[in-house]
């Protein structure tokens, strides 16, 4: 299962897209896009206002990033195979 996380609280949306695969460790599923050439990223912490804050480990991506409608149909389907094979597992 992929869970989308609204990191925004209800705010509008921005290009990007926060997300964990169920049962998927972030950083695994960051290195099995990046084998995809889909880049994503799991970031440790920001800083708002100068301050430093953690961040739970999810996963982001931007979509806007992706230049072309193919790009963004193969993030779509490597998540999607990502997900469908941890379900196989369990």
């Amino acid at each position: 299962m992929v869970r989308l996380w609204d990191e925004n609280r209800g705010a509008p949306l921005g290009g990007i897209v926060s997300f964990e695969i169920e049962g998927v460790h972030p950083q695994d599923v960051v290195d099995l896009l990046r084998k995809q050439r889909v880049m994503v990223d799991v970031p440790g912490r920001t800083f708002l206002g100068g301050i430093e804050h953690p961040r739970p480990l999810i996963v982001r991506a931007s979509p806007h990033y992706f230049n072309l409608e193919e790009e963004v149909e193969m993030f779509v389907k490597c998540v999607s195979e990502i997900s469908k094979e941890r379900n196989v597992v369990n």
